[in-house]
């Protein structure tokens, strides 16, 4: 494990009903776009396959009865530029930032910060800021809260529903916008 993660336990027992409920929360409740990760599939995104508002209820208790777990691409399909952070360092560099809490998702690899979409022409996707800290954009997915990850329960620590998501930090746009 990073030394980044620290699992709530708290999740744990929790497992059962959000477990359940993953694939309706996302597109019900957060009307994210996202499809389902079959066990042994690709991890590229599908050309079909994308689950939004517009699936009918019979589809998502299909996929809520399956062990597909929940994959939600980033970038122009869910309007999302993610930090992703996995070390302690890069999460120190996010910390001194003192950005407004937004939408975080965490997993034992990992915490996700989740921000309003950036186009790819000012940031390149996969850009990788330094160490532990890399933008996770189009063409790209990450774990959905719900998924079971190296025996962890992949959470929200904020969701969007009670925070939004907010405009990229300005202070770490300045920071990755410096030449090399």
């Amino acid at each position: 494990m990073n030394s980044c993660a620290t699992p709530s336990r708290f999740y744990q027992f929790m497992t059962p009903h959000l477990r359940e409920h993953r694939f309706w929360e996302a597109i019900r409740i957060n009307n994210h776009r996202v499809f389902p990760l079959w066990p042994g599939g690709c991890d590229d995104i599908p050309s079909r396959g994308i689950f939004d508002e517009r699936v009918d209820d019979e589809s998502i208790f299909y996929l809520e009865e399956r062990e597909a777990d929940v994959a939600f691409p980033t970038g122009a399909i869910n309007k999302t530029t993610v930090i992703e952070v996995t070390s302690a360092l890069a999460q120190d560099m996010i910390d001194e930032l003192d950005v407004e809490q937004g939408a975080q998702i965490w997993t034992p690899r990992a915490r996700y910060f989740l921000f309003d979409y950036i186009e790819p022409s000012e940031l390149k996707p996969g850009e990788c800021v330094c160490h532990g800290l890399r933008i996770v954009s189009d063409g790209e997915w990450i774990h959905y809260p719900g998924n079971w990850m190296d025996g962890y329960l992949v959470h929200w620590e904020h969701n969007p529903r009670a925070v939004g998501t907010h405009p990229f930090p300005r202070e770490f746009w300045d920071e990755i916008s410096l030449p090399a």
